[in-house]
């Protein structure tokens, strides 16, 4: 007896669908909510590379942050984490002498900070520079969500940014399910 054409590939199509729905990986929900904040990736015998996606700071004034960091992690807290921020506002800033981060576990500082490139934002600059951290001062800072980064510059320019509620969430989320392995 010979099944009609249509049933054969309607069956061909459900098992292939069945075959390929059971090697798609799956992740808690907690797991993908988090991923969404970073990405990895293997770099040869190097360990992973993180890249921290873009967390949002606010001064007092209302201007604002933005920071993403990228680090290389394999068996130990070793190297740097690279800190990308644009800091939009009223000032056109292309020096800076340093930027502070605090938590209630400590105060870290950085003091060579890049100038990468500054634009105009309606009235406001933005300005996008880069320094550098210890990852080991990286984890701690993650250990609590209460930061306090502050840019120095010259002629007495200082601003102060604090993270957003969605921020410190982000914050929380980070250490969870990547500092805390470490």
């Amino acid at each position: 007896m010979k099944l009609p054409l249509h049933s054969f590939a309607g069956t061909a199509l459900l098992l292939l669908f069945l075959l390929l729905s059971s090697c798609a990986g799956i992740r808690p929900g907690s797991s993908a909510a988090a991923r969404s904040l970073y990405t990895t990736f293997m770099v040869e015998d190097r360990g992973l590379q993180y890249f921290i996606k873009p967390l949002r700071f606010t001064s007092k004034d209302g201007e604002e942050l933005l920071m993403d960091i990228t680090f290389r992690y394999r068996d130990e807290l070793a190297g740097d984490a690279n800190y990308k921020f644009s800091y939009t506002g009223k000032t056109l800033t292309k020096e800076l002498h340093e930027v502070r981060f605090e938590n209630p576990l400590g105060t870290w500082t950085a003091g060579e900070v890049d100038f990468m490139f500054v634009e105009r934002e309606g009235k406001n600059f933005q300005s996008r520079q880069e320094t550098l951290l210890p990852l080991a001062a990286t984890k701690q800072l993650f250990s609590s969500p209460d930061w306090s980064i502050r840019i120095i510059g010259p002629e007495g320019f200082s601003q102060t940014f604090l993270p957003r509620s969605n921020t410190r969430r982000a914050i929380t989320r980070l250490n969870h399910h990547i500092f805390e392995l470490f």
